[in-house]
């Protein structure tokens, strides 16, 4: 083969490369765009940024989970944990009990219920949610402090 041809070919296989390469990378972009728009995604990122102090971005990513997805529990209960972290308690309560009123067997929130009651010196009806909770799951109470 003469010196163009072998440019050409050269050049073909190139672009055929960088192609493939662009079309496999705007794959793997979608499929993560995809998770991303997954509730249970935004309720990890929201852990994750919780985990990291990182207050007001985890709310948003519990928002989001919400806003996908308004009957998921788990989100709502991230949502109040972060609100708890700020001492925004009543906000909190009102997260933990949209969690409750999903899923009424969900035990931790009736637990960080009962924390921010606490907080707020609502001894009553801290102790009402607890005894929710131990309803729920018995087995649980030896793990109290």
């Amino acid at each position: 083969m003469n010196e163009a041809k072998c440019d050409k070919a050269s050049r073909k296989h190139t672009i055929i490369t960088v192609l493939g390469i662009t079309s496999m990378m705007l794959l793997m972009l979608v499929s993560i765009a995809g998770a991303a728009q997954s509730p249970n995604a935004w309720v990890q990122e929201g852990r994750m940024l919780t985990n990291s102090g990182k207050y007001n971005e985890a709310i948003t990513a519990y928002d989001k989970a919400i806003e996908i997805n308004p009957q998921n529990s788990l989100a709502w209960n991230g949502k109040g944990i972060v609100l708890d972290e700020l001492g925004k308690f009543d906000d909190a309560i009102k997260a933990y009990n949209k969690a409750i009123e999903i899923d009424p067997q969900y035990f931790e929130a009736w637990i960080n219920k009962g924390v921010d009651l606490v907080n707020l010196n609502k001894y009553d009806e801290a102790k009402a949610s607890y005894e929710n909770e131990i309803k729920i799951n018995p087995s649980w109470e030896g793990k109290r402090n």
